[in-house]
């Protein structure tokens, strides 16, 4: 058993450690078989592709269904002008769905992130409350969600 009460930098607390790491790997390779863990970037690419489309639909229709502008009319067009950069950014991304492939998709994920933060200071830059502040936040939100949750390693393609 490890005893993690060591508070001294002390010979024999080392000593005691190390002693039980070998213990520790048995121990945490036996829960591992027995409660796999889900895998915390379940999203591939090619699903963050689809996402990514779907996103661009919505930031071009939503304003428009939501009647989004109510603080600001420039909350609309920021919307508008963002799903017009999403499909250009989609298309150039080098991933299933994207067309031209410039575009890495570790590169692709740094300016979702960027998108997400401006998302979340907009309200704040422009003065927004009500629905246009709410819009932009839950958009942050989610786009923050999809990159944490988006696997950017070499998958096989779903």
């Amino acid at each position: 058993m490890i005893i993690l009460a060591c508070i001294k930098n002390d010979t024999k607390c080392k000593t005691t450690l190390a002693q039980s790491l070998p213990d520790l790997r048995i121990t945490t390779k036996i829960l591992l078989q027995k409660y796999p863990i889900m895998k915390l970037r379940f999203i591939s690419p090619t699903t963050h592709g689809i996402i990514d489309y779907a996103a661009a639909i919505s930031l071009l229709t939503a304003p428009f269904l939501l009647g989004l502008g109510g603080s600001n009319p420039v909350a609309l067009w920021i919307s508008i002008m963002t799903g017009i950069v999403v499909v250009l950014v989609s298309v150039s991304t080098n991933y299933h769905y994207g067309v031209f492939k410039m575009i890495p998709f570790g590169g692709h994920l740094a300016l979702d992130l960027l998108v997400a933060t401006a998302f979340m200071l907009l309200p704040y830059i422009l003065e927004l409350n009500g629905l246009d502040a709410a819009y932009y936040y839950a958009n942050a939100t989610v786009v923050y969600l999809v990159v944490a949750f988006t696997a950017s390693g070499n998958l096989s393609r779903i």
